[in-house]
């Protein structure tokens, strides 16, 4: 209607009968002095209409995230560890700030476990920060200090740990992404050595429960023990070598990092994990 008033008497009659021919309608009809659309011109311009709305929408400013109103699900990929420290203190504020929204946490498999969030089926993953593709962003979380167990009852392990007995002993491996490798044999190759690497398992929860009935030794972040040992009668020491890891960390694709949710999601991991 708009472009048809703007327009000079020749133009518009030459811009309706192109429509008309367009469309195959008359699509305005004159009654006396007025002009009155047709059922079909009333049906193009609702749909007109609708479409300027969208592409004002598009080119607006984005949508807003209430965490109030929200009905959403995140999908979150972590190993056991990083799981079992983040969803209680995290599922407490979703309760509180954003009932309509759902957490599914997914384990990484071995392979390439930043794929997901290329392909958008991942929202965040939760891991060590090391080999981190191009195009993904993250924020530190918490530094990894490693602790060395050993069951209780240990025939060669008693007050103290030795580099000698260390080396000596079988090893257990926690390698979440696969891999016959980790921080531990990284450290041990900077002075000359190596460990044998007994047993490999994917979960750090399982592998304080495997030392506990065997005569094996294991390395993992001190945390870990924190949550399970009281229970399972393990020695723990300090490791016989300096051993440092990549540190914890939430991992995203740099395409979400000013999208409102996405925000929203990091600052309560962050704030989850800080307790």
């Amino acid at each position: 209607e708009m472009c048809i008033r703007d327009r000079s008497q020749p133009a518009t009659r030459n811009a309706l009968a192109r429509l008309r021919a367009m469309f195959g309608d008359p699509l305005f009809v004159r009654r006396g002095s007025s002009m009155l659309p047709t059922p079909r011109a009333q049906q193009v311009a609702a749909h007109v209409r609708a479409g300027v709305g969208h592409l004002s929408a598009a080119l607006g400013p984005g949508e807003g995230f209430d965490p109030a109103t929200a009905e959403r699900t995140f999908v979150i990929a972590a190993h056991d560890f990083a799981a079992l420290t983040l969803l209680p203190g995290l599922m407490q504020r979703v309760r509180v700030e954003a009932p309509g929204v759902r957490v599914r946490v997914v384990k990484m498999g071995p392979g390439q476990p930043f794929a997901g969030l290329e392909h958008g089926t991942l929202d965040l993953v939760l891991g060590a920060a090391a080999g981190l593709p191009r195009g993904t962003s993250s924020e530190t979380l918490a530094e990894v200090h490693y602790a060395v167990a050993v069951r209780a009852e240990h025939p060669r392990v008693k007050r103290r740990l030795t580099l000698r007995q260390y080396l000596e002993l079988d090893h257990l491996l926690v390698a979440p992404f696969g891999g016959t490798q980790g921080a531990v044999d990284r450290a041990l190759q900077v002075h000359g050595h190596r460990r044998r690497i007994a047993l490999t398992v994917p979960d750090f929860l399982l592998a304080p429960h495997i030392i506990a009935r065997t005569d094996m030794v294991v390395t993992l972040p001190r945390r870990v023990f924190e949550l399970v040992h009281p229970g399972l009668g393990l020695r723990v020491f300090e490791p016989p070598v300096s051993v440092v890891g990549a540190p914890y960390a939430c991992i995203w694709d740099e395409r979400n990092s000013d999208e409102p949710a996405h925000a929203w999601l990091r600052g309560l991991v962050r704030r989850s994990v800080q307790t």
